[in-house]
């Protein structure tokens, strides 16, 4: 084992390195849906103390039945199928994100994977160490982990995957330990077994396949295995079973408040979600071929075969514990029916078994320092996996996928996952040699100088803490916690020039009073939570008809949460495909409209409007007639309420404005529309034709409201003349306009 101040400097080099190569590939947006939705959750865990991933709903609109990340649940609100564990593990970041108005909520959240993979890694190195490998070997295996296998490439998404990579990982250090102690078993070390299986299990209950294989593993461990020796651990094993039963039922409490019982989680079964691809398919797909094969994407990993030999001689239960995990994890995805994990890098559902193949490793690497050819062999076999590792990083996944989706329809046929031609790895060496755009942001703008020396000022501190005099321990500890806290703040920032986040931040300034926004445009996507407005935000798409099943619930739904109501449209005032803002103007109150983001966005209130108990009858320039009226006041707002009529057909868009006055007759608030904001224009009314507006002024909740009024006019367009007035008696009035009071 080695020495802990040499363990120290070694653990501290690979972190620094491997954060700033992995900050030098980051991106700041993730585009993964299911990283999209558990980041929702979080958002939204800490802003409003719930879990539904409304603000997500127009992203999930698109995607196909089974593929949706989101189900309806028994309150209306759109709910995640995704576990929660990936949520909770992203709080830290978003909440740092939201109380800090310089930093992107999801560029932050980014961090996430980039943080979870250099831990593997370290872990990774640890227990080589506690297998009693030299450093070095230690220090060569959570490199070889860190930058030359796929896992490299997950650090730019935020899949659950990697999380659960490190959990298993934890899981079986933890379990091998306690077994080599077994005079002197450690029980904490069964909890951190059992809590690491319940997370594993809180990002998907098919995790809990692992659970029987590592309690088997403890088990044979007791020596002698008799009743009394397992009483005598009753304390570990109750460390192992507990966790396990408390996720059990958080699981079964959150499926219960989401969708009515314990057993739903929200997956699609009946839309084609399941245990449905041939199972021999769907191994060759995720071991041989070339699409998604584990052996084309890391060849690496060839030598782990012929390794597992010379470690099973060695550490024979946990070479044959980690072989039956990578088997357990491979038979359950091989037939889930997209095996292949969504448009990824390699197969996604193997990247939680790849430390322990990688780990299979140690005997060759360790062989490798003192035979030539065998570290030629090695090196060779890393150098190739590297580079394969650099298609990943360097490009997107979306361009070459959607080729081949479009190409050849999906699922993707067997003939086209088979062909070596067609493999992503070549499509993209194709985008490489055709001068493709880069996909991390700070290539993708050109190379951002700033970018790449803090990162490799990072790797570089690495360096110096390794060569550093073991006396600093503590001092190097913060030293590397501090350089890798500034070096992640300064590449979150350089991304805060990103167009998007300008028309994000523009937006939310827009947004003014808060309140519940519905995010009627697909054309903002998951930037949206990027939004650090106080109310809840519910995306969904557009244009919907108002026969749309969903878009009908989803509309429902929103105006039966706030009081008040901020719809984000694209289309122009008075649209006739808009019914969301026709609806509003027929059956809430106008507050205000703004323009942020290329979108519109009108403000109504949803309280009951104040029915028309005053008597009018003023007409205004001989056409249009206020018949009667109806005021409210309330502690922040003045409800009206205004029933007008037609004299005579006009060919002209007529306006109304409306005042409110203080008592010295100064405006605290007014608006100018057309009736019913456009959607009842003057040119289609006839005689008699009626429409009646509901209006709302926002006042200060300390001003008197005891001598408002209300200054009501018509404007006639073109020239935004006044139109005369008489009253009821048909006798002018002096003004073009009519003073009411607004109690």
């Amino acid at each position: 084992m080695l020495n802990k101040s040499v363990q120290l400097r070694l653990l501290l080099l690979l972190l620094c390195l491997l954060m700033g190569a992995y900050l030098l590939v980051y991106v700041s947006a993730p585009t993964d849906a299911d990283g999209m939705a558990m980041l929702a959750v979080s958002e939204n865990l800490v802003r409003h103390g719930r879990s539904d991933i409304n603000v997500i709903g127009a992203s999930d609109w698109l995607l196909l039945p089974k593929g949706k990340m989101g189900t309806f649940g028994v309150d209306g609100a759109l709910y995640a199928k995704k576990g929660i564990t990936p949520s909770l593990f992203m709080l830290p970041l978003v909440h740092l994100a939201d109380k800090l108005p310089f930093l992107s909520i999801r560029a932050t959240a980014a961090l996430l994977n980039a943080f979870v993979t250099a831990a593997t890694a370290l872990l990774l190195c640890v227990f080589a160490g506690w297998l009693g490998f030299r450093q070095r070997t230690a220090l060569a295996l959570g490199l070889i982990y860190g930058l030359a296998t796929f896992a490299i490439a997950y650090v730019k998404t935020l899949f659950g995957e990697p999380l659960v990579t490190l959990l298993l990982l934890g899981a079986v250090m933890a379990a091998w330990r306690w077994r080599q102690d077994q005079r002197d078993p450690d029980w904490r070390r069964l909890w951190i077994v059992g809590i690491c299986l319940a997370l594993a299990i809180g990002v998907n209950l098919a995790y809990a396949v692992f659970v029987p294989m590592l309690g088997l593993y403890l088990l044979a461990g007791i020596q002698p295995f008799r009743l009394a020796a397992l009483w005598s651990h009753r304390r570990s094993l109750a460390g192992f079973a507990v966790p396990l039963v408390g996720m059990a039922i958080i699981i079964g409490a959150i499926n219960m408040a989401h969708f009515g019982s314990a057993f739903n989680s929200g997956y699609q079964f009946a839309a084609g979600e399941g245990f449905t691809y041939p199972l021999l398919d769907g191994l060759y797909g995720m071991f041989l071929s070339p699409y998604r094969g584990l052996l084309w994407y890391n060849p690496l990993l060839l030598l782990a075969i012929p390794a597992w030999w010379l470690f099973r001689r060695q550490f024979g239960a946990l070479a044959w514990l980690c072989l039956a995990l990578i088997a357990a994890q491979a038979l359950l995805f091989a037939s889930w029916w997209s095996w292949y994990g969504g448009i990824v890098w390699g197969p996604r559902f193997l990247l939680p078994v790849v430390p322990l193949i990688v780990l299979f490793l140690t005997p060759l690497v360790e062989r490798a320092w003192n035979h030539r050819r065998l570290f030629v062999t090695i090196g060779v076999f890393v150098g190739v996996s590297l580079l394969i590792q650099l298609l990943g990083v360097l490009f997107s996944y979306l361009p070459y996928n959607g080729y081949l989706i479009a190409a050849f329809a999906e699922p993707i046929p067997t003939w086209v996952i088979a062909d070596p031609l067609l493999s992503p790895i070549i499509g993209h060496i194709a985008l490489w040699w055709g001068g493709y755009t880069f996909d991390p942001a700070w290539l993708a703008r050109g190379v951002d100088g700033v970018h790449v020396l803090v990162c490799l000022a990072l790797i570089g501190v690495g360096l110096v803490l390794a060569l550093t005099p073991s006396r600093l321990n503590t001092v190097k500890r913060v030293i590397a916690a501090v350089a890798i806290l500034i070096v992640c703040g300064i590449v979150i920032a350089r991304q805060q020039d990103d167009p998007v986040l300008q028309r994000i931040h523009d937006l939310d300034q827009a947004l003014q009073p808060p309140a519940l926004t519905v995010a009627a445009t697909t054309l903002l996507g998951d930037s949206l939570l990027d939004l650090k407005t106080s109310a809840p935000i519910i995306s969904m798409n557009a244009p919907t008809a108002p026969d749309d099943e969903r878009a009908v619930h989803v509309w429902s739904y929103a105006k039966s949460q706030h009081t008040r109501l901020w719809l984000l449209t694209w289309f122009p005032p008075a649209a006739a495909e808009n019914w969301q803002e026709r609806d509003l103007w027929e059956h809430a109150s106008f507050i205000r409209e703004i323009n942020a983001a290329g979108h519109r966005a009108v403000l109504f209130d949803l309280m009951p409007a104040p029915s028309a108990d005053q008597a009018g009858g003023w007409t205004f320039g001989g056409l249009l007639r206020l018949d009667r009226y109806g005021t409210r006041i309330a502690e922040e707002t003045v409800y009206v309420t205004l029933n007008w009529s037609a004299e005579q057909p006009t060919d002209m868009p007529y306006t109304w404005f409306v005042h409110l006055l203080d008592p010295a007759g100064n405006i605290l608030a007014q608006q100018d529309r057309q009736p019913l904001g456009g959607y009842a224009p003057t040119t289609a009314w006839q005689v008699g034709s009626t429409s009646t507006d509901h209006l709302a002024f926002l006042i200060p909740r300390e001003l008197d409201k005891s001598a408002l009024r209300l200054r009501i006019g018509v404007v006639r367009p073109g020239n935004n003349a006044p139109e005369s007035v008489v009253d009821a008696d048909g006798k002018p009035i002096a003004d073009p306009f009519v003073i009411v009071p607004a109690q």
